[in-house]
C-alpha cells in the first residue's frame, strides 16, 4: 500500500486520513477481486523500515491496524461465508502485543476457509523473510535436519 502519504500531501489531508483513504481503495480492490474471481490476494501493508517514520505517523498506522482488525472480526461471518483465510506475514513480534492478539485471533476464526485467501505483510520486508529462510537452512544443515546434498 503505497503512495497514501504522497496522496495525503498532495490533497492537503493529514497522512493518517490518507492512510485510511489508502486501506478503503484496498476494501474496494478486494471487492473487484471477488467478482473476477481472483482468489488470493497480498498487502503489502506496513514495512518493518516503517517503524522509522515519526511516532505520530507509526501511532496513527497501529491505531488504524487496530480499527480494521477489529472490524474484520466483527464482519468473521461474511468472511466464513465467502470462505476468506487471513494470513499474517513478517516480523510480528515486532507490532504491539495487542495488534498481534487480533492478529491471532483473525487466523484463528479464519483458518478453516479455503475459498480465497487474504495475506496481509505487516512490520515485513522481503530482505528479512530471505535472511530468516537462510537463518533456517543454516541451522537446519548444521543440526543435520537436511544434508547439503
Amino acid at each position: 500500500m503505497d503512495g497514501n502519504r504522497r496522496y495525503a500531501d498532495k490533497n492537503h489531508l493529514l497522512k493518517s486520513v490518507g492512510h485510511a483513504h489508502g486501506f478503503n481503495k484496498l476494501m474496494q480492490t478486494l471487492e473487484w477481486c471477488k467478482h473476477i474471481g481472483v482468489t488470493e490476494a497480498t498487502v503489502y501493508a506496513f514495512s518493518i523500515e516503517n517503524f522509522n517514520r515519526s511516532e505520530e505517523e507509526v501511532n496513527a498506522l497501529m491505531t488504524l491496524a487496530r480499527e480494521k482488525f477489529n472490524e474484520l472480526l466483527s464482519e468473521k461471518n461474511d468472511l466464513e461465508k465467502n470462505g476468506v483465510c487471513v494470513r499474517f506475514f513478517g516480523s510480528l513480534h515486532l507490532l504491539p502485543k495487542d495488534i498481534q492478539i487480533l492478529m491471532a485471533k483473525l487466523v484463528l476464526e479464519t483458518r478453516h476457509n479455503n475459498k480465497a485467501y487474504f495475506n496481509v505483510c505487516i512490520a515485513y520486508t522481503s530482505r528479512q523473510e530471505i535472511t530468516e529462510a537462510m537463518n533456517k537452512i543454516t541451522d537446519a544443515v548444521t543440526s543435520n535436519s537436511i544434508s547439503v546434498e
